[in-house]
């Protein structure tokens, strides 16, 4: 039989935290000659493991408020790019000199969830205004911007709607690692399909080319089309099938040199590599092709 001390004990240690480590702000300096820092997420390793989970904002809107349309999507870029370098590398990641994390602090909870969402909350203040600003804008307004991140998310829904339970067999989430170069490589693949019996490999990445500043556009296909190289590197040419698919603005007075960068990439990849494009100005369109592909 329990005595009464024990039922004590027993109740605290059914009560206390599962889950303790450390967290942190991950914080973006807009300009780094002013020194502005802007809590954009949080992070947190946990204990004993040394695993790593983040949190950051979902959305670039609250730039929007403070900077502009052209704020909103500089940030954006810099918010995607720091989402696939924390999920390949963790804190370790040497992402931007305007992206710095906040000092280390203890944090126990029942789950690493709700550490995260519990210091989301506290922390990061412009995730308030993302809710705000879906109830203030227009109809036309609440349309997704044409965003590399934006048509990944738009064709991964798309996929899991088609095959809830065995899309994620040829969707990634997360950076794909391939030995190359006597080392692993992170590659940045949304469809990677393995090779079995009656399906033959497949990979492809998705980019959209819908931004008026050149270097957002060179960053995603430059980003592709090394990444692309690598995968075809890696499983050699003849036993997979590789492609690269594009949303292009359709129309714009950048739409001509938008076309030449993108003629750049894909000749290269499709003459040197196998690598066939497939160039949409609908994202509709662009989400059949990929469908297609991987099914």
């Amino acid at each position: 039989m329990l005595t009464l001390d024990q039922l004590f004990d027993q109740d605290a240690a059914e009560s206390k935290p599962r889950v303790s480590g450390k967290w942190f702000e991950i914080r973006l300096t807009p300009d780094l000659a002013t020194g502005e820092l802007l809590n954009i997420g949080v992070g947190f390793i946990r204990a004993r493991t040394r695993e790593f989970y983040f949190r950051l904002l979902d959305s670039a809107a609250p730039f929007g408020c403070l900077y502009g349309p052209k704020g909103k999507e500089q940030y954006g870029f810099l918010l995607a790019v720091a989402r696939e370098a924390l999920a390949a590398h963790g804190p370790s990641a040497s992402i931007s000199p305007q992206i710095t994390f906040g000092q280390r602090r203890f944090a126990q909870g029942n789950s690493v969830e709700e550490i995260l969402d519990s210091m989301y909350r506290a922390v990061v203040t412009l995730a308030r205004r993302v809710d705000i600003t879906a109830e203030t804008l227009t109809p036309m307004e609440r349309h997704a911007p044409r965003s590399t991140e934006t048509i990944r998310k738009r064709i991964r829904r798309a996929f899991r709607a088609n095959d809830p339970k065995g899309f994620t067999s040829y969707w990634r989430d997360a950076p794909v690692i391939v030995p190359a170069d006597d080392r692993s490589r992170p590659i940045d693949m949304q469809i990677w399909q393995d090779e079995g019996l009656f399906t033959p490999r497949c990979f492809a990445t998705i980019v959209s080319t819908c931004y008026r500043d050149r270097h957002y556009r060179a960053a995603f296909l430059n980003t592709a089309y090394h990444d692309l190289t690598i995968a075809r590197a890696f499983i050699k040419a003849g036993r997979g099938k590789g492609a690269i698919f594009i949303l292009r603005p359709d129309a714009g007075d950048l739409l001509e040199k938008i076309d030449d960068e993108i003629d750049n990439t894909t000749w290269a990849l499709a003459k040197k590599f196998n690598i066939t494009p497939h160039v949409e100005q609908s994202i509709e369109r662009l989400k059949e092709r990929a469908m297609e592909f991987a099914m």
